[in-house]
């Protein structure tokens, strides 16, 4: 199982110090387990960083003496990103520390400002992720920063920064020449992250076509779609069902209003051939005397009177028909049969 830490991007701003390869090993590794603690002060035993690091220190002296420069580094220097416009955060990264070689422990926590950049919102997308196996196969520490700054543009698959900016993440000192960058670090950049980056390349841009002095680089790779978080999943699955269930009960209420349509115009039409019905029979029987029947002789009239206007049975013509009729025709039962 891969070890994946997450964290904000506004981490890859900070000014670590200048750390060794295996210091920034055995950092992130804190990080991770620290975030795996919810980032609760936590005793994390040396043989879990040996472990986690294959085995790059025999004994508790070697990697109790890396740390202890390591915390060191960090409670020497101040840290700074920017929360908004015109808005700071200035604080260190790391609180008391113990560092137990006797025993094997160190005991550490991180300062509230350095957590929250662990914090990952459900619908936070300014957010990334690197493989810290991947990272501690790297072998220098240009090489492990520059790691963390492209995992930053994973989705995009590109990343143009520079030359200054590269020097200022990379912490490369003033006084390396183009030449060193591209020997001590670009060069080795293509071999190491080839497995990593899926079609990964180096273009050195000169902007100004006056002059030979590359002034920025861009490097591209194939991009990787951010996985979702399991909460982010749950959330769209949710968003999903819902959308589903408003567009059925929307295609429901449209099936309804059809047929809610079709009946009115029915009832319309069955309306409108009553009353002509009606018109028919005031016209047709008005004026004749009350006259006695039996029912079987009221329906013969009533049919033969549909059979004459060549109209339908329905219970509105019907109900027209007994309407007109009932003061010109009374009906009388039936004569039994004994």
């Amino acid at each position: 199982m891969k070890d994946i830490l997450q964290y904000k991007n506004g981490l890859n701003n900070l000014e670590l110090g200048k750390m060794s390869a295996r210091e920034q090993d055995i950092f992130f590794y804190i990080l991770f387990l620290l975030s795996k603690n919810k980032l609760a002060p936590l005793e994390i035993k040396f043989s879990e960083l040996k472990k986690r690091i294959d085995g790059q220190y025999t004994n508790n002296k070697q990697l109790g003496n890396t740390i202890r420069k390591m915390v060191k580094k960090f409670q020497s220097t101040v840290q700074e990103y920017q929360i908004e416009e015109g808005k700071y955060c200035i604080f260190n990264v790391l609180e008391d520390t113990t560092v137990d070689v006797k025993n094997g422990i160190i005991t550490t926590s991180l300062k509230k400002a350095f957590r929250e950049l662990l914090e990952i919102e459900e619908k936070s997308k300014c957010y990334m992720s690197i493989d810290l196996k991947e990272m501690c196969n790297l072998k220098s520490s240009y090489l492990k920063i520059l790691y963390r700054y492209l995992k930053q543009w994973d989705n995009v698959g590109k990343a143009t920064i520079k030359i200054q900016d590269f020097k200022k993440i990379l912490d490369i000192p003033e006084a390396y020449r183009f030449y060193d960058i591209d020997r001590r670090i670009l060069i080795p950049a293509i071999e190491e992250f080839k497995d990593i980056f899926k079609g990964f390349s180096i273009e050195k841009n000169n902007s100004n076509t006056k002059g030979k002095k590359i002034d920025e680089i861009t490097f591209t790779w194939q991009r990787v779609v951010k996985k979702k978080t399991k909460k982010q999943e749950d959330r769209e699955q949710e968003k999903n069902i819902t959308a589903a269930k408003k567009i059925f009960n929307k295609e429901v209420a449209v099936e309804k209003t059809i047929k809610a349509e079709k009946e009115i115009a029915n009832l319309k039409a069955e309306e409108r051939l009553a009353e002509i019905v009606k018109t028919n029979l005031s016209n047709n029987v008005a004026e004749e005397p009350i006259i006695e029947v039996t029912s079987d002789k009221y329906m013969e009239i009533y049919n033969d009177y549909l059979k004459a206007n060549n109209i339908e049975h329905s219970v509105y013509v019907k109900k027209a028909f007994d309407i007109i009729n009932k003061n010109k025709v009374r009906i009388k039962e039936n004569k039994k049969a004994f």
